[in-house]
C-alpha cells in the first residue's frame, strides 16, 4: 500500500516481497523468509517493550466505564 502511494520510497517490507519472488537468490526459501519478517518485527516489539507502560496504561484508562 504504501508503495501504491511513494513509488520513489519502497518501504522494508516491499523488500522482502522483492526479494523473496526474485529467483535469482537463495532468498525465496521459506527459513530465509521467516527470518526477514523477524528482522522486520524487531523494531517494534523494541517499541511495544520500551512504552509498554504507557500503551497499557492509556488501554486500560479506555475501557473504564463511570
Amino acid at each position: 500500500m504504501a508503495l501504491m502511494y511513494m513509488p520513489t520510497h519502497p518501504t522494508l517490507a516491499y523488500g522482502v516481497y522483492y526479494l523473496s519472488i526474485s529467483k535469482e537468490t537463495d532468498f525465496a526459501s521459506h527459513p530465509m523468509r521467516m527470518v526477514a519478517c523477524v528482522i522486520l518485527a524487531l523494531p517494534l516489539i523494541t517499541v511495544f517493550v520500551l512504552f509498554r507502560d504507557k500503551i497499557m496504561g492509556n488501554v486500560t484508562m479506555g475501557g473504564v466505564k463511570e
